[in-house]
């Protein structure tokens, strides 16, 4: 009896054993794939490795100029948060030419276009929901949308301003706070005034 007892405690313990091993190598494994990843935390590219991402379906329906000689590369819906606070709906493009915020689906109103080698860094939040533009000759635009088209857009904003005519190189800032807003350059509280008169940026 005390041998079979003896027996069945050794299995047990081979078994335990045998198990940490394994949980040992997954882990090891595990080390060894992200240490071994080509990725920095810097990469726009480590979420999304696609060229474009048209979502609203405008490669074959922009006919304004001067975007009829340009290919769009990214469309999406997204929530721009302005100065004072208030957030209203906006459809952002990406073109290999210029980046386009719409105030509407119908396109009618173009409400502001920044050639791709004016923006130099794009600022994402935590769980990459929010993402601030830079614009050092202008003043900043902070949006919101879901992970997948912050990622998108990062990724082919600045694929698309190494190859534009006039070349630019965003940075790619990824941020540990979740809400990035306080990060945002605005024309100012005074309806823009201080910033022109200023012809920089003011918080």
């Amino acid at each position: 009896m005390g041998s079979m007892c003896s027996k069945d405690n050794a299995d047990a313990d081979s078994s335990h054993l045998t198990q940490e091993y394994n949980n040992n190598a997954v882990i090891s494994s595990g080390i060894r794939q992200i240490q071994g990843n080509s990725f920095s935390p810097t990469d726009p590219h480590q979420y999304f490795t696609g060229e474009t991402f048209d979502s609203m379906s405008l490669a074959n329906r922009l006919t304004f100029f001067p975007a009829n000689t340009e290919t769009v590369l990214y469309s999406s819906a997204v929530v721009k948060t302005n100065k004072r606070g208030k957030q209203q709906d906006r459809i952002w493009c990406l073109t290999d030419a210029a980046f386009y915020s719409f105030a509407d689906s119908n396109f009618s109103e173009t409400k502001r276009r920044i050639p791709l080698d004016q923006i130099k860094e794009i600022f994402v939040n935590n769980s990459r929901t929010q993402m601030i533009i830079r614009v050092p000759r202008s003043y900043d635009y902070l949006s919101s949308a879901d992970t997948t088209s912050v990622n998108a857009f990062c990724s082919i904003l600045h694929l698309a301003a190494l190859k534009a005519n006039t070349p630019g190189d965003v940075r790619y800032i990824p941020c540990t706070e979740d809400d990035i807003s306080n990060r945002c350059v605005t024309k100012g509280s005074d309806t823009g005034n201080t910033w022109k008169s200023k012809r920089g940026r003011v918080r």
